[in-house]
């Protein structure tokens, strides 16, 4: 006669599986989740450029962080900082999925080398060297010299037109501000106008008044310093 089997339950078969399941799962949550670790910072792109002071630099500032085996590692925070003056659309980024952070650079006023700096904690930083550069200077110029002789309280027979110029000759453009000044007398009529199109300033009613033989006009472009 045949030895007796005992006969499995589903009462029997249930703790079996769950002591399978709990198996099963401590094995996952033994595994390791965390995301691979940045062993690596690089610059790869906008090192070496040139720039007017003031001014965005052509390219953008990139790096890229990778993992030990060199692939990108996204997710990471990489902060910027500016030596030398200036500033940047950024002061930290996360990394994309292709492991890069990247920043715009606006140079200082100072010409001559500025720097930027990408970090990442516990890792070495990348330093990025560009060059500010002063450009050309505007320049204020008589295109009309007003009238030799004033009548007091009259306007001036011939109004004094001004045009302002970029370094290299060109024309600044339209509304840039300029305003004439005198010594010597009491200037009256409009002193402030506005630049046209050809970068001309064209007064149209300057009096003088209160003067004894001569005086002599003055005019500042207010802005003309900033644009180029």
């Amino acid at each position: 006669m045949a030895p007796h089997k005992p006969r499995m339950t589903p009462r029997t078969v249930a703790p079996w599986l769950f002591a399978a399941a709990l198996a099963a799962a401590s094995m996952t949550c033994n595994g390791d989740l965390s995301g691979p670790e940045p062993a690596t910072l690089v610059g790869v792109a906008g090192d070496g450029q040139t720039g007017l002071v003031n001014e965005v630099l052509p390219d953008s500032l990139a790096v890229r962080v990778d993992d030990a085996q060199g692939q990108p590692v996204s997710g990471v925070t990489v902060t910027w900082t500016t030596g030398g003056g200036g500033s940047l659309s950024q002061s930290s980024v996360i990394t994309t999925a292709d492991g890069r952070a990247a920043v715009q650079r606006t140079l200082g006023g100072t010409a001559g080398q500025q720097t930027t700096t990408a970090t990442v904690p516990d890792l070495p930083s990348v330093v990025f060297t560009a060059t500010a550069e002063a450009g050309a200077v505007p320049r204020l110029i008589i295109a009309t010299q007003p009238s030799s002789v004033a009548n007091g309280g009259v306007a001036l027979e011939q109004q004094p037109i001004v045009r302002l110029e970029n370094g290299d000759g060109e024309p600044l453009g339209a509304g840039i501000p300029v305003t004439v000044s005198v010594t010597g007398a009491t200037l009256s009529g409009t002193t402030t106008v506005a630049s046209d199109g050809y970068g001309e300033v064209r007064f149209s009613d300057l009096a003088l008044s209160h003067f004894h033989t001569s005086a002599a006009l003055v005019t500042d472009p207010a802005e003309s310093s900033h644009r180029k």
